[in-house]
């Protein structure tokens, strides 16, 4: 998932903090760490693996040449992860038709996380990308990456209460989706709590 452009610009000798060089530094550092939580966020999105990679590689693009506001951020990673989810819905805004294709999710190593159980499971991952971009955008960010409200409002530049109708209606459909498929379990409501892989692979 490592950009080309990027590689190898830590070495040599220290630049300037506001160089290019320095800059892009900065970022190799952080697509080697947070790559492959990016990339499954990414994948929870959009439901294939192709266009998983083009958007993460687009909003990498995209952040690179004002990569300080994500250096200054409070927490990078969920500055990045924002970008994804607001990209994410454009493209779709864009779009006439949306094709999905569910296919085997990739082997990419390092930290697992939420996501990453997710993305593995055989019950809601094709539940997922069954909903309309915006909830399902929703839905990812609280369920998977623990989100507030007020975050996922701002992620998604709408009103907080517009977001919890996201969330809400996202979750009762994948709770309709459970119900038709003869599921006894119900997806874990409390939105303080990411869901435990236990949970996810349901």
């Amino acid at each position: 998932m490592g950009n080309p452009r990027m590689s190898g610009a830590t070495g040599g000798a220290t630049s300037p903090p506001g160089s290019a060089t320095a800059r892009d530094g900065l970022v190799a550092a952080f697509v080697t760490e947070h790559a492959a939580s990016l990339f499954r966020t990414a994948l929870l999105l959009t439901g294939d693996r192709h266009r998983a990679e083009d958007l993460v590689q687009d909003v990498l693009t995209m952040l690179l040449p004002k990569w300080h506001r994500v250096a200054e951020a409070e927490r990078p990673v969920a500055y990045v992860r924002r970008s994804l989810a607001n990209q994410f819905i454009s493209a779709n805004r864009r779009c006439d038709t949306q094709v999905l294709l569910l296919g085997e999710v990739p082997e990419v190593d390092p930290k697992p996380d939420h996501a990453d159980a997710v993305a593995s499971s055989v019950t809601l991952w094709p539940m997922l990308r069954e909903l309309p971009p915006r909830q399902r955008a929703a839905v990812v960010l609280r369920y998977f990456h623990g989100w507030t409200d007020v975050e996922i409002a701002a992620a998604l530049d709408c009103r907080r209460g517009t977001a919890r109708s996201l969330i809400s209606r996202g979750l009762e459909a994948l709770r309709s989706t459970l119900t038709t498929d003869g599921s006894d379990a119900e997806p874990r409501t409390d939105p303080a709590v990411p869901l435990t892989d236990q949970e996810v692979g349901r």
